[in-house]
Order: C-alpha cells, then structure tokens, then sequence
C-alpha cells in the first residue's frame, strides 16, 4: 500500500502552497509471502500547469495512467493554457473512467487519485485539493477537500496513515506545530519507525507554490538523494530542482547542506516535556 499526506502552508494572506508527499514502497503479496521494492513512482506534477497528483491503493492503474495523463497534460492536448483548475481535474476523472472501463475485471482493484491544484496566480490565486476514487463496493467517489486556516495536514491515506498520523499528533503539539515542516517531518518518522511493513523506501514530495506550475522536489535522507522514489547518482546536479532534507530544510542538490539563505529547522521540544522541566 502507501503512506501519503496532502497539506497546505498558509500565511498570512492565507494558502501559499500545497504538497503531497508520499514514501516510495510497491509491495507484492504471493503463497504467502510479501515482496517489496522501494523505488515505485508515487507522486506527480506537470512541468507546465500548477497540477500535482499522488495516489494509494492499487499500483499498476494509477500510475499508469497518471504518468499519461500528465505527459498529455504537459504536451497541451488535455487542457488549455490558462484553464479552470476544475476542468483538468475533470480531464483526469473521465481518462481514469474511460481507461478503467478497458480493465479486465480480474484486474480491477481499489484505488484513489488525490490532486491539487491552483487557479490564478500571486496573492488573487486560489488552491484546491480534490480526489477521485474507485472500488467494487462504492464505485466512483469524488470529492472536494476543505482547507485549513493554517498551515497543516488535510488528510492522510494508506495502510501507513494511522502510524503517520501518531508522528504528526507528536508533532503538532510541539514548539514546531503548525508548520509544513512538522507535516513532512512526521511522515519521515513514520516511515523511519517500519510501524508499516507496506511503507517505505525514500519519501516523494511534490507541491505547488503561488506562482509557477508543479513542482517536483528532490528529497535528501542523510546523505542519500532522491527524485520521484528513484537515487540520483549524478555528481553535478543540473537544472532548477528544489532540494528538501528530513526537516523540510531547503539544501544544495550538490552538498546537501542547508542553503546560506534558507530557514533553519530545528527538532521540536514537546509541549508536555517542556511543562516538566
């Protein structure tokens, strides 16, 4: 299955971004016996639109299907420039319908597709987080997310989200709650603890800002790298990839160390802790 969360980092003139972050785990159950790879595609974002996209559940469907959604997203064929937000969301629940309908039915199995997205840019721009699903009981579910007044986890899904969500309660009510840091940070713990034997591998990070289309984020553990749950190697790193570490600090692709410019984060002091001292 998955671990993957969805949240939104708000200021004061409200939402300023949106991310989704998931680990990197495809497991396979067979004569009892489970296998696992750790390097399977979890997350996208469109290089031209403000669109990204995770998924959990079923593993061949989705990501099938979202990798060609997104290429023909990108190649201008799905949506206009400048289109409503609802539109391509729209776009993507009809292509998901029309190539599931052409899925064997022993093929078939549960999934979910959660999207967000931006309509506008700068300060006049407004986020939306939306998500479409499917099993046998329900059929098709779509739904549109509410957003928070502050910077926080929306939702949290897959077979690892009740082990994410103890980290991110921990999180929460420490001196670094209320923060996207304190989000990605609590799904870095949760994956570190293997509380989940269906979660794992390198986290996956896209998101949105005010202005600019998706972005994909290379992620930093230790002195690892990784971009979409695969190892970068490269030892010059080309291009305008946003590089994250395990406290959602911004670091050099290159010495993955923190940026002479970027906040500095710091291990939270927990509340409860703090009052015993």
């Amino acid at each position: 299955m998955t671990t993957i969360v969805v949240w939104v980092g708000v200021d004061s003139h409200g939402p300023s971004s949106a991310y989704i972050a998931s680990d990197s785990r495809i497991s396979w159950n067979f004569q009892n016996r489970t296998d696992t790879w750790n390097h399977g595609r979890k997350t996208f974002a469109s290089a031209r639109y403000p669109d990204v996209a995770g998924y959990w559940g079923d593993v061949l469907f989705p990501v099938v299907t979202l990798s060609q959604f997104f290429a023909n997203l990108d190649s201008g064929v799905v949506a206009q420039k400048g289109s409503l937000s609802n539109r391509r969301f729209q776009a993507l629940e009809q292509l998901l319908r029309l190539s599931f309908a052409k899925m064997p039915d022993r093929q078939r199995r549960p999934f979910a597709v959660v999207y967000a997205s931006r309509d506008g840019d700068g300060m006049e721009g407004a986020f939306h987080i939306r998500t479409v699903s499917w099993s046998a009981d329900e059929g098709w579910t779509r739904k549109k997310l509410r957003l928070p007044t502050s910077s926080g986890a929306i939702h949290l899904w897959g077979s690892g989200a009740a082990i994410a969500q103890i980290h991110l309660t921990k999180w929460s009510t420490s001196t670094e709650g209320g923060t996207s840091r304190a989000v990605y940070s609590a799904l870095i713990d949760g994956l570190r603890s293997g509380a989940d034997p269906q979660s794992g591998g390198p986290p996956q990070l896209v998101g949105l800002y005010r202005i600019g289309p998706g972005r994909s984020f290379g992620t930093v553990v230790g002195r690892e790298r990784f971009l979409n749950g695969l190892p970068v190697a490269a030892r010059s790193i080309q291009g305008e990839i946003e590089w994250r570490n395990e406290l959602f600090e911004r670091v050099s692709g290159r010495t993955r160390i923190r940026l002479p410019s970027a906040q500095r984060h710091v291990l939270p002091i927990n509340s409860a802790d703090k009052a015993s001292e």
